[in-house]
């Protein structure tokens, strides 16, 4: 019965929570993964980093023409949803970027949800660490790869990896309007 709901050629499909008995058997429903796992970033050892030239603009002072139409909607449905909202100023282009806030033993935690470009989000860690300190959040979870580990962070397979199936790799760091953001996972 899966095999044949997900059996549409031109449609995506993602499972961004699987299972471990779904992990075993999603490749042979034609499933790729997307990341292998959870980078865990500890805000406050990035944060005294240098920024370089990037800063962190939140969603309430970026410029109503900062990015297309579309994006600036689904950046405002998702501040409604409690999630933290900004734009990365890298120096060069404004990169979107959304976070939504995780459940977590009295830890301010938060996951990435959406980066217009995960390169972004990488490469400028301490400037968004120090956003997110200032929003009480201490600790990141980022969907990711061991490869893109970056320095004081760690890799975990746990939660499992991130799985695909369609005609287009989706962008690795583009869970808008999923599980990730309503159910605070």
């Amino acid at each position: 019965m899966l095999q044949t709901a997900v059996a549409c050629e031109a449609t995506l499909f993602t499972d961004l929570t699987p299972t471990p008995a779904v992990c075993e058997v999603i490749g042979r429903l034609g499933f790729r993964e997307l990341t292998g796992g959870t980078m865990i970033v500890p805000l406050p050892l990035l944060a005294i980093r240098s920024a370089r030239d990037a800063h962190v603009i939140p969603l309430a002072d970026l410029p109503a023409d900062a990015c297309d139409a579309p994006t600036r909607k689904m950046l405002e449905e998702h501040a409604a949803l409690d999630c933290i909202v900004c734009g990365l100023w890298d120096g060069a282009a404004l990169h979107p970027l959304i976070f939504s806030r995780k459940a977590g033993r009295g830890l301010g935690m938060a996951r990435a949800i959406f980066a217009g470009d995960r390169r972004a989000l990488f490469d400028h860690m301490p400037a968004i660490a120090r956003f997110l300190l200032r929003e009480r959040i201490l600790v990141l979870a980022v969907n990711a790869d061991r490869s893109d580990r970056i320095r004081g962070t760690v890799f975990m397979r746990r939660p499992t990896p991130t799985f695909y199936k369609g005609p287009a790799t989706p962008r690795p760091c583009d869970f808008a309007y999923s599980e990730f953001v309503f159910l605070q996972i």
